[in-house]
């Protein structure tokens, strides 16, 4: 099948806001539905079972809507998207700067190398979709065990686990070439009908913007602090804020352990296990340092998931994405989409319940129609919602 027929140029740069700060656009509706597209995938794709020694893991099929947006808008536009879909997802799934910098590593690289290679061979035939999904695949697991290393655990250990994820690359990206192939004629077609949706940032909006500002800036420097007095600190602090951000609900203190056990266990097993030092209590491999290095690594990890709760309540996430769409002059129409795509999530995610059951079958027939039924209800939900004047708070 030849590609070609699927390229749209690049349309002209929006030019800047008018007074109202009205947006109307078919473009934004179509990149609506497929964000929302790939945020549900991603969904889905957390019910799957992890591997307790690669808990980062996935199957990585929102790689198809990079695909088709890279052929659809180009490399750029699908760099705009990747960092969007990880804002969102970090958000929707608990933020923390781990989960944010593991998601942004992988769909950063994955983007703009295969943004380069569609560039470079796909737009002249050189390249199918399967060897853009196994490249994509490939660079995504390289970003994130990049984003591991700096960010977690410093050990040239975790570059063992690359030979892993370099099998399970082959494997995924093969078959989110085979789903993007397939889905492709459909999730390029016409745009839907245009939406008006009002980009005005009033209320709440600047200050939210400050304070979540202000503890994104500390999750940032606890991450290079190495006092153990400082970090128990900052993680109790942390802690109270989340318990009182949520109305003083005793599951704000558990919340790190209840949905990120996993990371924990995957970041003591590395210290313990894997440095070098003195012995502690009679076990060979197991060291003093290593012991030290847990307990930082833990309180570091603690801090960032309570941020995370109180980074939710302040509605952080819209914050930014408000700014973004006033203060960048360029993919405003991506940016758009972002914030129409918050404002749909109550709806978006009661269709997603009704076709999970569907969805994350993986047999190609099955899914192909599970994922067209998807995007034909997102495409009726982009366009029926109406947008309140007072959208973004």
């Amino acid at each position: 099948m030849s590609l070609s027929k699927y390229y749209r140029p690049m349309h002209p740069m929006h030019p800047m806001l008018s007074p109202d700060n009205r947006e109307n656009s078919p473009e934004i509706a179509a990149k609506t539905a497929l964000l929302l597209l790939a945020v549900g995938i991603n969904a889905l794709e957390y019910l799957l079972p992890r591997v307790p020694v690669l808990p980062w893991l996935k199957p990585g099929l929102a790689n198809i809507v990079t695909i088709i947006w890279i052929i659809r808008w180009g490399a750029a536009d699908a760099i705009f998207f990747s960092i969007v879909r990880s804002w969102i997802t970090s958000f929707y799934f608990g933020f923390s700067l781990v989960s944010f910098v593991l998601s942004m590593s992988g769909g950063l690289v994955a983007a703009a190398g295969m943004g380069t290679l569609w560039l470079l061979f796909g737009r002249r035939g050189w390249l199918g979709l399967v060897g853009l999904g196994i490249a994509g695949a490939v660079l995504h697991n390289a970003g994130q065990l990049c984003g591991v290393y700096f960010l977690l655990t410093a050990s040239m250990v975790i570059w063992y686990q690359f030979p892993f994820m370099l099998l399970a690359s082959l494997v995924f990206g093969t078959v989110t070439g085979f789903f993007a192939h397939a889905l492709l004629p459909m999730l390029t077609r016409g745009s839907p009908a245009p939406v008006d949706f009002n980009t005005a940032m009033t209320g709440k909006a600047p200050l939210r913007l400050i304070a979540g500002g202000a503890l994104l800036a500390a999750s940032i420097g606890i991450a290079i602090i190495r006092s153990p007095l400082v970090l128990g600190v900052s993680a109790l602090l942390a802690s109270l804020l989340a318990f009182g951000s949520s109305r003083w609900k005793f599951r704000a203190f558990l919340f790190p352990v209840s949905r990120f056990w996993l990371l924990f266990v995957f970041v003591g097993v590395m210290y313990l296990f894997f440095s070098y030092g003195r012995t502690a209590a009679g076990i060979s491999f197991v060291t003093y340092e290593g012991i030290r290095e847990t307990l930082l690594q833990w309180l570091k990890l603690w801090a960032w998931l309570e941020f995370s709760l109180v980074l939710s309540r302040l509605e952080f996430n819209r914050s930014v994405l408000t700014a973004a769409v006033r203060w960048i002059p360029f993919c405003r129409d991506t940016l758009i989409a972002s914030l129409f795509a918050l404002e749909l999530f109550p709806p978006f995610i009661g269709l997603l319940r009704k076709h999970a059951a569907l969805t994350i079958r993986t047999v190609r027939g099955r899914f192909v129609l599970s994922i067209e039924a998807l995007y034909n209800d997102l495409e009726k939900l982009v366009c029926t919602n109406a947008i309140r004047e007072d959208a973004v708070r």
